[in-house]
This record gives C-alpha cells, structure tokens and sequence, in this order.
C-alpha cells in the first residue's frame, strides 16, 4: 500500500470520527432539550413545566397550577389587558392604573389593596424579550382594629403586545400581566421560581 493511499485512509478516518461526534452531540443536545407544555396565543406563546396545567378562565385571563380536591389552584396568572390611549395616557401610565385595580381584594376579615407603585425596572428575559419588573405596596386593613400594615407585593411582570385589528387598519396595544395570585401571595404560598421560570421562557408574537 502506497503512502498516499495511507495518507487517504488517514484522513477519511478522520473525517469519519468527526462526523460522528458532531453526530453524538446533536443527539446528545437533542436528548437534554426540555420538554415543557405551551400556550400559544395570537401575541405570546408561554410555557410552562409538563407536571403543571392550564386553565384560561377568561379570553383575559391564564392560570397555571394544578387540580386539587378543592378546585384549581393557581400558582402563576397571566392578564392580558386591552388599553385604551386617550388624552396623555402613556403605556406606563395606563399599565401603572391597571395593577393597582388588579391588587384589590376583600374579605370578611381585612381590606387589602395596593395604593402606590414601589418601583419599576426594565428587565430583560433569557429569551431576550423586554419587559417592565414592579413592586407595589400592599397594605392590609384589619376590619376588627382599624389596624393596618404594609408589605411588598411583587415581582409582578409587564409585557407590551400586541395585534392586528379585527377591523379596519392597525393594531391593539394590550399589556400581558404576570403575577402570583392574590390569594397566593396573601397566604405565602407564593412560588416565586415558578413565576420565574414562566417569565424567562415567554417569546412575543403570533402562534405558529
């Protein structure tokens, strides 16, 4: 055998190997890809972890938790939120109204709302989407003492999307909302890297 065919021999091994390997990693790779369920929708998709569903209440409103005897339990929501620019409304502005009217609740033992806006940062996700992080203050009154306390409520995240209108030319600007439920939060049973994770793995734009 001459030493050019060697040298052929040699050098089509090698090839051989390296195809392989690239091979065994894309398979590799393929193999420790998540597997997730997800919600598409005509302005998001969202995921979420397989063990964990979904129930849309509402065209405005996702919950994802789980079923227990006593009904669903909500771990993470999601409003999507049409506005409406009159006037000097800003995006910001309207978004801002929004969240204070959505932290309310009331119960036969206390008043809870959310009378002011802590902060608000911009913040951007793994999946390189922008969005808005908020923190409000909660104050909670006793009904019994008059007595009240505050507290932190958040992060809550806000994302701007949008859609093409049903008639006419434009779009609709709407403001996709992610919390930890209320209840939750009251009861600290918040799941803060659930909400996280949902968060960081959102991605803006039409279905596919």
């Amino acid at each position: 055998m001459s030493r050019t065919t060697i040298l052929i021999l040699i050098a089509v091994a090698v090839l051989f190997l390296i195809a392989a390997g690239i091979a065994m990693y894309r398979l590799d790779a393929d193999s420790k890809r998540e597997v997730v369920n997800q919600y598409r929708s005509s302005m998001f998709t969202l995921s979420y972890p397989l063990e964990l569903e979904l129930e849309e209440s509402s065209n405005s409103t996702i919950a994802i938790g789980s079923t227990t005897p006593l009904g669903f339990d909500a771990a993470v929501v999601a409003h999507i939120i049409p506005l409406e620019f009159v006037g000097d409304a800003t995006f910001d502005s309207l978004v801002e109204a929004e969240l204070v009217r959505l932290c309310t609740a009331d119960s036969a033992t206390e008043r809870v709302s959310c009378p002011t806006i802590e902060s608000s940062s911009s913040h951007e996700t793994a999946a390189g989407e922008s969005a808005t992080e908020y923190y409000l203050t909660l104050a909670r009154t006793s009904i019994a003492t008059g007595e009240t306390v505050t507290e932190r409520f958040g992060p809550i995240y806000v994302f701007p999307v949008s859609a093409a209108k049903e008639e006419g030319e434009g779009i609709d600007i709407s403001a996709l909302v992610l919390h930890t439920p209320l209840p939750a939060f009251l009861e600290r049973r918040a799941d803060g890297v659930l909400l996280s994770y949902i968060t960081e793995k959102l991605t803006r734009g039409p279905r596919r």
